[in-house]
């Protein structure tokens, strides 16, 4: 694949932005614009690119009077998207007032301006709240059609460090395009909720997922026994978890499978790292991190925000949290429903072993394929295929659910 940036980690972090244009939340030539302003590990370029880019997609709708409602729809979504893009390294690098600063207000200003394209589509969605024990779960609810015909639902849920907005773009209008209902909600630690509630991580998934399917069951226009949960990035992880506990979903979405999340940062950290791994060592566990993260940006952005999404004060800390995520111990024995795992070729960020570990622990629930590069899916939750994973993902899921063409 062509390269966008000569660091990995920033090839694949604008890919992903790039793969937005798909949903009019990106657009090329602003993306390339970008690529060729973000200097190669250097985070400051990165924020001032999307930042100004932005603006710049802002400037072009000022004023508003006399632009139709399809404009201001494509161009809010574009504002949303790269102001999620400009604030995506700073929860994991840089420190300081201006840091939080920015934080908070990359997040208004995607939220806001998601809600405001969002709230001209021909059936804008539903915005609501659950509370449960301890936080607020936020939802948003995404009707195929205004009748009152019981139609499936798809619960959408991001990973580490995307947003349910961004959830929305690479999933949703797939689906409410071949007639599904959609839900985008997020939990502790994710982006949006993090900075919302300042809640970190929490292993116990189906804390967040119970509620959700709980809430939506009364709802007369959705099918309650065609309800499918869908896992992005470590989210494939959240939805496993979820299902372990949550009976009552017709089928289960894992992009991609991962048995157990400390596996994945062991393979990322190495064992000149992981070593150091032990209450006894804790200083020389910082260190190794602060000297491969010299030459990585993968390495020293994932562990800044290793720490912001736990909420925790060290990446040890954030480490020792890590390691409840797991699907270990015939868990995945206690799923109900049949599960589509998916894999990526050449992953970045999840080890090569941790979705075919899910789909030998599922067994005969489990349908496992490992996206390629030969089929330009090779990617982490295989970002820039998003038409042809959908495609893939979406006809398992009418087949389970018995659905006509």
């Amino acid at each position: 694949m062509l390269s966008l940036s000569p660091d990995i980690n920033f090839h694949f972090q604008l890919l992903r932005l790039l793969a937005s244009v798909r949903t009019s939340a990106a657009d090329v030539g602003e993306v390339l614009n970008i690529c060729e302003r973000v200097k190669p590990g250097d985070y400051e370029s990165w924020y001032q690119a999307f930042d100004n880019m932005a603006q710049w997609v802002k400037s072009t709708i000022e004023p508003e009077e006399g632009l139709d409602k399809i404009s201001l729809r494509e161009a809010y979504f574009r504002i949303s998207r790269y102001a999620y893009g400009s604030g995506f390294y700073l929860t994991g690098t840089g420190a300081g007032p201006k840091n939080e600063e920015r934080i908070i207000k990359v997040w208004k200003d995607w939220t806001l301006y998601f809600r405001k394209a969002t709230s001209l589509m021909d059936i804008p969605p539903e915005h609501h709240t659950i509370q449960t024990d301890g936080f607020t779960i936020p939802v948003m609810l995404f009707r195929a059609s205004l009748d009152d015909t019981p139609r499936p639902c798809v619960i959408l849920g991001s990973g580490l460090d995307g947003s349910m907005e961004e959830m929305f773009h690479f999933h949703g209008p797939a689906a409410l395009d071949r007639g599904y209902h959609v839900i985008i909600y997020e939990g502790p630690g994710q982006t949006g909720f993090r900075r919302a509630q300042n809640l970190g991580f929490i292993h116990d998934w189906e804390r967040v997922v119970t509620p959700v399917v709980d809430w939506l069951q009364p709802l007369s226009f959705i099918d309650s026994s065609r309800v499918t949960l869908f896992g992005l990035s470590l989210g494939g992880y959240l939805a496993g978890r979820a299902a372990c506990f949550e009976h009552r979903l017709a089928a289960l979405i894992l992009i991609d499978g991962i048995f157990d999340v400390s596996q994945t940062a062991t393979a990322l950290y190495g064992p000149d790292v992981m070593q150091y791994d032990h209450p006894d060592t804790i200083d020389q566990f910082h260190e190794a991190i602060s000297l491969k993260g010299r030459s990585s940006t993968s390495i020293e952005w994932i562990s800044g925000h290793f720490r912001w999404a736990f909420k925790t004060d060290t990446v040890y800390d954030a480490l020792q949290k890590l390691k409840l995520m797991s699907l270990a111990g015939g868990l995945l024995n206690n799923v109900t429903c049949p599960v589509f795992v998916g894999d990526a070729e050449h992953d970045l960020y999840v080890a090569a072993s941790q979705p075919p570990l899910v789909a030998e622990a599922l067994g005969k629930k489990a349908t496992y394929k490992q996206f390629t590069k030969a089929e330009s899916a090779e990617a982490h939750c295989h970002v820039g295929a998003t038409a042809f994973a959908n495609q893939v993902i979406y006809k398992w899921l009418a087949e389970q659910l018995a659905l006509p063409n």
